[in-house]
């Protein structure tokens, strides 16, 4: 941690008690997650808490380490996702993304090969500013859930024309099958 406590700046794996279950939950006072925090950390889980607000998750801050099961970004608890955060985390098979509107980096679940099912804030948007692809194209996910309402702001049929290969479900190799729910 830094010395006010408010960014953690690498994996606190020496704990004993994060040692023995697997799982860290994010202090209250965390703001920031470092880039390269917890990459290829042996952590089977995260916690946020119910008072952590706008945190900001550096690239690569948990790439490549042992999460697995589903990964839940709750509502209102971040500010902004880093390229590649959650890249290579083999274990993960689902992804609940419960925010829209926040910032984030290009491909944070690209090499996630177990990930099977995404729930996405229905008005997400899946390309970066600098058009990079965000979460990653070829993913091996079947059912994508999309969740609220809300506006693209964009016309809607020009962006996902544009941006077909970029989009998660897009795959080089043809089709495939896949479900789309609309909650």
């Amino acid at each position: 941690y830094n010395k006010s406590h408010d960014e953690l700046i690498l994996c606190p794996a020496k704990n004993a008690v994060f040692a023995t279950n697997k799982t860290f939950t994010m202090p209250d006072s965390v703001h920031k997650v470092h880039p390269y925090a917890f990459q290829w950390a042996d952590l089977t889980g995260i916690v946020f808490s119910n008072n952590v607000t706008d945190l900001e998750i550096g690239e690569y801050a948990f790439s490549g380490s042992s999460l697995d099961g589903t990964l839940t970004l709750p509502a209102n608890r971040i500010g902004s996702i880093g390229s590649y955060a959650f890249s290579d985390c083999l274990g993960l098979d689902g992804v609940v993304l419960s925010t829209s509107g926040i910032e984030y980096g290009a491909n944070f679940f690209v090499g996630c090969s177990s990930l099977s099912s995404m729930t996405l804030p229905f008005d997400m948007r899946y390309v970066t500013a600098g058009g990079e692809p965000i979460l990653g194209a070829s993913l091996p996910v079947t059912t994508y859930t999309f969740a609220g309402q809300g506006d693209l702001g964009v016309n809607v049929n020009e962006y996902f024309k544009t941006n077909n290969s970029k989009l998660p479900w897009y795959h080089e190799s043809g089709l495939i099958s896949i479900s789309l729910i609309f909650s």
